[in-house]
């Protein structure tokens, strides 16, 4: 799987077989001797970088371009996986790349969309103190069904507070 980061170390764990704290030794061993390298939950080469095949490639492009035609109101996951497994390998690429951001519901942003969005519902909320989804949603020009998945990573991510059914700036 070249267009993968690596491999979870769960995975390794249920392919070889191997007693848990003895793979965790042998995992912790291999990287200390800089054999593989640990990034986030993925284990990999020292110099595998994941890829797409060109054909893949240009199906990335082709993927990336609909979602910034259309940045609040792009193909959900469900819609794009529908497609085909080829979409679907492209998807997991551009998400564990960083290119697009997943949220609840299935909702999928351009990284540099959803850079925006978070710039202008903070710059609203400066001004604003507070604010509903619903105010929200309008600023941005969008549907609920998009505003909620979104100001949920925002307050997972600790730029916005829920409080009731308004959301303000989090304290930092």
């Amino acid at each position: 799987f070249p267009f993968k980061i690596g491999v979870k170390s769960a995975e390794f764990s249920s392919r070889l077989n191997i007693e848990p704290t003895l793979l965790d030794q042998m995992i912790k061993y291999l990287i200390k001797e800089g054999r593989i390298v640990q990034q986030a939950a993925y284990l990999k080469l020292p110099a595998h970088q994941p890829k797409l095949s060109s054909d893949l490639m240009a199906l990335s492009e082709k993927i990336l371009e609909e979602f910034a035609a259309n940045p609040l109101a792009a193909p959900t996951k469900e819609e794009i996986i529908g497609r085909g497994s080829e979409f679907e390998q492209v998807l997991s690429f551009l998400i564990e790349q960083d290119r697009i951001v997943d949220l609840k519901e299935g909702i999928l942003l351009r990284k540099e969309d959803f850079e925006k969005v978070k710039n202008s519902v903070a710059e609203f909320l400066k001004k604003q103190g507070q604010a509903t989804v619903g105010e929200l949603r309008e600023h941005l020009s969008t549907t609920r069904k998009y505003m909620v998945p979104i100001l949920e990573k925002l307050d997972q991510l600790g730029i916005t507070q829920r409080e009731g059914d308004k959301r303000r700036l989090a304290k930092r």
